[in-house]
């Protein structure tokens, strides 16, 4: 981007960051620690041109730091060492606990839709906790605990680092040797599992129920997508391109069940799927499941009628979407660590995935949206958002053609596999 600016993006990974939903709490915490103590660092650094943000996730952390290259290192370092050595103030560790356990509890407060979107992933991902899990986690998590938590954190990592943009080959390299030998020298580097996306059977047609204190509905469809790798995720990208402004048309427009009506691609770590999600004031779960269902089967018909010039007109504006030019180094930065989480290593994937979507004609859309959406063995996981004041649970009070009830996230995920490459 012809500016003398740089990115440093360091992810350190623990086995210890999400063994439980007490790890995950306590990641966060850890997080919210060391920034509170970099507070005295961060005026300064603006001002000459830096920045830094710590996230926690799911494995450990993630670190940025960005600006101005030539006093990048600085910065770094002194992220690096509050990472190493937390200042554990307790009146500070206890606004931080009070900030986190308002946040958390802020999910009884979140739409319908959201509260049937976020139970997807936590059916689905190892290792996943919810905010729910992690609010009951919240009162074992003391200033003790933490501090014990961090050297065992700090003990095994496995540290990626992407150096990027006005750099040297000498300097990436130059910081990766200065970390490793100054700020990692006592943890043991090591090679984590991935997290996984957990496979759906072929037919398994899966319902989970949560109550949520609103007075509108809200139902979430998911359709998981057989493999991973860039044909699936092309056509079910296509699917949802094709699909999405139809489907809102209907059941928005037409029907007017309600202002939230969407279809959008629904992909975890690659893997692809596909989600419709709707949240009315004046229908209820079932009959929403029922009017997409109707919707799924009444548009196969559109699907399979489509002109060839009209389906071209979809392939160019998902591909445009797909190889659209960072705007950012910034923006560059998040695309090129997307291929380095994969293992892509040619960083290549928008173009791998855009020649997969040219490849696709009407008849393999038309067989894709039968396999995902229609046939017996789509592998389908229905979410409903279900008003408190609802007089039973909705699962206990309909035989509906072989819906499988989930009450119980673990029992779910005990047993099953990873969905195959």
């Amino acid at each position: 981007f012809n500016v003398p600016r740089a990115t440093v993006r360091i992810a350190m990974r623990s086995p210890q960051a999400s063994e439980t939903p007490l790890d995950q709490v306590l990641n966060k915490l850890y997080v919210r620690m060391v920034e509170d103590q970099l507070t005295e660092y961060t005026y300064p650094a603006l001002l000459a041109g830096l920045s830094y943000e710590i996230s926690p996730s799911i494995t450990g952390l993630v670190m940025d730091v960005g600006g101005y290259n030539d006093k990048l290192d600085r910065l770094l370092e002194q992220v690096l060492l509050a990472l190493r050595a937390p200042d554990f103030d307790a009146e500070r560790f206890d606004i931080a606990r009070t900030d986190l356990a308002r946040q958390l509890k802020n999910v009884e407060q979140e739409d319908p839709y959201d509260r049937s979107m976020a139970e997807i992933p936590r059916l689905l991902i190892v290792p996943y906790w919810s905010k729910e899990e992690q609010l009951e986690a919240l009162p074992a998590a003391d200033l003790e605990t933490l501090k014990a938590f961090v050297p065992d954190f700090l003990d095994k990592l496995e540290i990626e680092i992407l150096a990027h943009g006005n750099l040297e080959r000498a300097d990436a390299l130059e910081i990766g040797d200065r970390l490793k030998t100054k700020l990692f020298a006592e943890s043991e580097l090591v090679e984590l599992d991935d997290p996984m996306v957990l496979a759906l059977s072929p037919g398994e047609n899966a319902v989970r129920e949560v109550r949520v204190p609103h007075t509108d509905s809200a139902v979430s469809i998911y359709n998981q997508g057989r493999q991973r790798g860039y044909e699936e995720r092309a056509r079910i990208g296509l699917l949802a391109q094709v699909v999405s402004s139809p489907f809102y048309q209907e059941l928005r427009t037409n029907q007017q069940l309600g202002y939230l009506v969407f279809a959008s691609p629904m992909p975890f770590l690659e893997v692809p799927g596909m989600a419709f999600v709707v949240q009315s004031p004046v229908a209820g779960p079932l009959q929403l499941e029922d009017r997409i269902a109707t919707f799924l089967q009444q548009y196969r018909e559109e699907l399979a009628a489509m002109s060839d010039e009209e389906l071209e007109r979809h392939k160019s504006g998902l591909i445009s979407r797909i190889l659209e030019q960072s705007r950012t180094l910034a923006d560059e930065t998040g695309r090129l660590w997307t291929d380095i989480r994969f293992g892509h290593y040619d960083f290549d994937s928008p173009t791998q995935l855009a020649d997969a979507v040219r490849a696709i004609d009407k008849e393999q859309l038309v067989a894709a949206y039968d396999a995902l959406l229609l046939s017996r063995d789509r592998r389908t996981l229905v979410v409903r958002a279900v008003p408190e004041q609802a007089v039973e649970r909705i699962t206990q009070s309909r035989a509906d053609g072989g819906l499988e009830p989930v009450t119980d996230a673990l029992a779910f995920k005990r047993g099953r596999v990873a969905i195959a490459d």
